[in-house]
This record gives C-alpha cells, structure tokens and sequence, in this order.
C-alpha cells in the first residue's frame, strides 16, 4: 500500500513524551493527547490507568481455580481477566498451570493407583491371536463366528475386576454380543 498520498500527522507519545508520526488522525476512542508511540508504551499507560494488571503468580491460580468452580467475574470492564497466553508465558504452558493450580486438565481423571504399585499390562496382540487361533475364531458361548458377521472379543471367564487374570486359561473368545451381554457377571451367575 503506497502511504505517500496520505498525510503525516505529528504527536506526542502518552507516556514517554517522544514525538511520533502517523498516517492516522483519528483512532476510535482515544484523543490526540492519549496516543502512544509503541505498543509497550501504550501497555504501560493502560497499566498506570488500571486498564490492565500484573498479577502475581498465586493471584494467576486462584483465578484459574475460581474459573474451575464457576465463580471468576473480572470486577470491573475495564479490567481484563489473564488469558491463557499470560498462563503460558508465566508458567510455561497452559498443563503446567493447570498442574500448579492442583486442577486436571479435560479427560483426565485422578489417579486412585499409588505410585509405587506397578501397573498392569495390557494384554498383547501376540496372546489375543493364539487365544482366537485356539478357540477356532469361534464365540464359546453362542457358536458365533466372524464369517457370520460377529465381532470377535477375547473375554476373561473370571473378570478382573474379580480377581480374575490375563492368563490362557481365564480367556476365551466371546462374540460381541455375548461379552458385552455377560458384562463382569461370572458364567456360574448366568
């Protein structure tokens, strides 16, 4: 864009007092007598006013945990509330903010395994398959088969959630819907 045809006009910056050119003689809302030079200077003005606030870090999270519980309001319009870009830049990134603040981030869900426990792995593709191979890629419970049109399950005879465990002799191939129909109960109970 070619500036040349447009005229230059001369102010003095707000907050430092440096002289400053402009192609703009008007801007909505501010004076001639409120134009800044910069935007770092026109920060500071809107700081000195109480347009903007530097929040201390523990201010910074009880913020984010009264946003957590519903109850942040900015007191005034002229005050604006931190955004994620202010938690970024103070904490490193928006998780580890979440993290200090001691909140969890969407999808996660607290942790009820101690640290020290070791976790459980899951069944390998290795073991599902010689559980599918044994089983003749056929449900135990109906004589379903993948040729028919089921979805075959690898399901444990005593759950988990009982005590059961991921060894060959507590799984079984299970169709569709008969695992998901049989849920956690145990074949004695159906």
């Amino acid at each position: 864009m070619d500036y040349s045809k447009y005229k230059r006009h001369q102010f003095t910056c707000a907050t430092c007092g440096k002289l400053f050119m402009s192609h703009h003689r008007t801007m909505p809302g501010l004076q001639d007598d409120e134009r800044c030079c910069s935007k770092s200077c026109a920060t500071k003005r809107a700081q000195r006013l109480g347009y903007l606030r530097t929040y201390s870090d523990e201010q910074l999270l009880e913020i984010l945990r009264e946003r957590a519980r519903g109850e942040y309001a900015p007191s005034s319009k002229l005050m604006r509330s931190p955004t994620t870009a202010t938690y970024r830049t103070r904490f490193g990134s928006w998780a580890k903010a979440v993290a200090a603040a001691g909140l969890l981030l969407f999808g996660q869900r607290p942790s009820l395994r101690s640290k020290s426990a070791p976790r459980k792995s899951r069944r390998s593709l290795g073991l599902r398959f010689r559980i599918l191979q044994r089983d003749k890629f056929t449900c135990q419970y109906c004589g379903g088969t993948a040729d028919r049109g089921y979805i075959l399950h690898v399901d444990h005879k005593i759950p988990r959630s009982k005590g059961g465990t991921d060894s060959a002799d507590n799984l079984v191939t299970a169709c569709e819907p008969c695992n998901l129909g049989k849920g956690m109960t145990l074949l004695v109970e159906i």
